[in-house]
């Protein structure tokens, strides 16, 4: 993580007892007390501007500069939302997302929790406003911190905002070589073929690897290596070759295949389609300390692992979406209202005596492999969570008409079939909103490569008026939590029944 200056913090210390005619001297009440304050001012520049605000300026405490988090980070280009009810905020910029609240040393980072260093105070309420110390915000965003030394002022400069290239995974089968990328925000590369050696160099734009060079040995058929470096914004990908093939590029879900086949197969023997398929690999198996569980056949499917391998306390529920994807209608968005029903089905099943195991608590953006593989993860020893739900809206601009619930399942999955007609039932019966049955989602990613059972919940449509209201109140969200605990609760009470234990 990057530091301030040293420069920086000495001259931020030196504020608390440097006043002159130019600087601050006001009343500050933090902490139930009132407390005179007498700086100099203190300059904030971002990105080369200098950062004003009006409410409350900087300030330095405990020998650390506080800034306004609403004002400031939104003047600073950041998205900032308050957390009703609470002295919290959600601050999101560049992909990276930061959730804190006033007094409290836990803070969330894209998600995850973290805590505050021993040395770094809390964010706190001063005259009013929520204030936060700069460094705390700034370097788990992504900027770089520093210190102008001709301007005295503390500078901030934004990361990096284009796509990342996470992983590479080389596979070799039959005749042709796959290189599946893991990518995030991709655009598409330039190929460029040179000899002498013989390669291919494929450019990404605005792209950056998250490693800043590797290299893989292959000795394929066709590619002898793969070297990988970034150049200023392009992530670079070479591929050293043994003579020019047939270069195929497929985007998956998660990311983008490079298939490379022999010139004399006339056009490149292996596809996206191959990898579904699973002729050649499924890409998105590539993923890191994934529990190999084992699959039965009675009663279960491709959700499905052996009994002794389900937590039946636990619970995975998924917000569908986050920082700012997902359908969008009449100034509503798709994922600023799964989250909020998430948290509270959350807080039911809790109350419930569950233990939930969430995706994402925060306005982030979350991959679909990602989601999978926090629902992998064992919760009891080498069990799982029992169950899986995602929590989606949907929407038809074909036909604003269309409405009402819909609760998808895979076909294969028993108690997924059971868990999706459950929450269906009891949000039909719930809510006001039109059922008409539960469907087919076997083909959706995080319902077919969940290892539990898996629901996916359309709870309404954001492209229908009514749905949309009812969507968007507390009346709706509410209705559709319960419907949700319900259906889960019902269904893990059947699971533990039909294996003798409850």
């Amino acid at each position: 993580m990057r530091r301030f200056a040293v420069a920086f913090a000495v001259a931020a210390a030196m504020l608390l007892t440097a006043a002159t005619a130019f600087g601050r001297e006001m009343d500050l009440v933090y902490g139930g007390e009132t407390h005179h304050y007498s700086a100099d001012d203190i300059n904030i520049i971002v990105n080369g501007n200098k950062i004003v605000t009006n409410k409350m300026p900087a300030i330095v405490l405990n020998e650390k500069t506080f800034v306004p988090v609403q004002e400031f980070f939104e003047a600073a280009g950041c998205s900032v939302t308050r957390v009703s009810g609470s002295n919290g905020a959600v601050i999101s910029y560049g992909g990276r997302t930061l959730q804190l609240a006033a007094d409290s040393r836990s803070i969330f980072v894209n998600g995850e929790p973290d805590s505050l260093p021993a040395d770094e105070p809390a964010p706190m309420v001063v005259n009013g406003e929520l204030m936060a110390p700069l460094r705390l915000i700034a370097e788990r965003l992504g900027f770089d911190v520093g210190w102008d030394e001709n301007s005295g002022a503390a500078t901030l400069t934004a990361p990096f905002d284009g796509g990342y290239i996470s992983k590479v995974v080389p596979a070799t089968v039959d005749r042709a070589d796959m290189i599946y990328l893991a990518y995030d925000r991709p655009e598409e590369p330039s190929v460029n073929r040179y000899g002498s050696p013989e390669r291919v160099v494929l450019d990404f734009p605005n792209t950056r690897l998250t490693e800043e060079y590797s290299e893989y040995g292959v000795n394929g058929a066709n590619v002898i290596s793969v070297r990988c470096a970034n150049h200023d914004s392009t992530a670079r990908i070479v591929l050293d070759v043994r003579s020019q093939p047939n270069v195929l590029l497929s985007r998956t879900e998660t990311g983008i295949v490079i298939a490379v086949s022999p010139a004399d197969t006339g056009s490149a023997s292996a596809s996206v389609d191959d990898l579904r398929n699973g002729v050649y690999f499924d890409p998105t198996a590539f993923v890191d300390s994934i529990p190999q569980q084992t699959a039965v056949t009675a009663g279960g499917g491709v959700n499905a692992v052996a009994d002794a391998e389900y937590d039946f306390g636990s619970v995975v529920i998924d917000a569908g979406h986050g920082g700012y994807t997902g359908a969008s209608f009449g100034g509503v968005q798709e994922d600023k209202i799964t989250l909020p029903i998430a948290l509270k089905v959350r807080d039911k099943l809790t109350a419930a005596g569950y233990n939930v195991v969430m995706t994402r608590t925060a306005d982030v953006s979350v991959s679909l492999q990602s989601r999978v593989d926090i629902a992998s993860v064992p919760t009891n020893g080498s069990a799982i969570p029992a169950v899986f739900v995602s929590i989606h809206c949907n929407s038809f601009d074909e036909d604003l008409g269309v409405n009402g619930t819909q609760v998808y399942y895979h076909t294969e999955s028993h108690y997924g079939t059971i868990l999706a007609q459950n929450i269906y039932d009891a949000d039909v019966a719930g809510t006001t909103l039109k059922g008409s049955r539960i469907r087919d989602g076997s083909d959706l990613y995080v319902i077919r490569k969940t290892i539990q059972p898996a629901a996916l919940v359309e709870t309404a449509f954001l492209t229908n008026d009514g749905d949309r209201a009812y969507l968007a109140s507390e009346e709706g969200q509410e209705a559709l939590a319960n419907g949700i605990t319900a259906g889960i609760i019902k269904t893990i009470h059947q699971m533990m029944s039909d294996r003798g234990l409850a």
